[in-house]
């Protein structure tokens, strides 16, 4: 440093050069404002888990897309207001009340999101699955294997688990005695569609009830109790009389 420098052109050989303009000139400083709070809330990962199937987006996930979308436009409109009218009191109170019920249903959504994983993580692996009625190796159990199962399940309490298994056990029933080919792969309503379609059917059996009671409990997580699984092997033993050619 020469002794003929400035204490200033000192300070702006360090630090670069001044700013051009008055030095009392504001600098414009970033607000963090209500409405890019709101939308950063919105882009937490809580509010935007992927629900996605394996063959794409769910309905689910594409109405949750739409609800945030929604909510983003109404959080548009009440902060790009005119000043003159966010500055009025009845505006101020409908835009406290409108930020409420965005919370609100934000929180809704989240929590739908919440019991939507719990129920994912209760599944058992390989047991129950979104597009197959059973696993490859369940496959390999014949009618009788799944009556036991059954039996073993209700023992246990478990009756919805022990409903399935007799569901399944009347679809197994049917493919054996080659009357309505079991598909793994294919839904309860899909087999339930090609059983109406047959030209002769075993006996008074009625697959239709049985599919709905085990959607119902199933997919619908419904609990199920010993009537209903007594109910099931009642039906199953009404296959088996049809399959004989008897009367239920």
């Amino acid at each position: 440093m020469s002794f003929g420098q400035s204490a200033t052109q000192v300070r702006d050989q360090i630090l670069g050069s001044s700013p051009v303009g008055s030095p009392t000139q504001s600098i414009p400083i970033p607000v963090d404002s209500p409405q890019s709070r709101a939308e950063r809330i919105l882009q937490n990962p809580l509010y935007r888990e992927s629900l996605n199937t394996a063959e794409g987006e769910s309905w689910l996930n594409e109405a949750l897309n739409n609800f945030f979308e929604r909510i983003g436009e109404l959080l548009g409109n009440l902060f790009n207001r005119p000043q003159e009218q966010r500055g009025s009191p009845i505006a101020a109170a409908q835009g406290v009340t409108q930020v409420i019920i965005v919370i609100l249903l934000a929180v809704l959504a989240a929590f739908v999101i919440y019991l939507i994983s719990q129920i994912k993580l209760k599944r058992k692996p390989g047991s129950e699955t979104t597009d197959n009625l059973m696993s490859e190796e369940e496959a390999r159990r014949s009618a009788d294997q799944w009556l036991t199962e059954a039996d073993k399940l209700a023992a246990q309490g478990e009756f919805r688990a022990a409903v399935r298994c007799l569901y399944l056990a009347c679809l197994i029933r049917m493919d054996e005695s080659n009357t309505l080919r079991f598909e793994r792969h294919q839904t309860n309503w899909e087999h339930l569609y090609r059983f109406r379609d047959l030209t002769q059917k075993p006996g008074n059996f009625h697959l239709e009830p049985l599919t709905q009671k085990f959607d119902n409990a199933w997919y619908g997580f419904i609990p199920q109790t010993q009537s209903d699984v007594d109910w099931f092997k009642s039906e199953y033993q009404a296959l088996l009389a049809g399959l004989r050619g008897g009367a239920a």
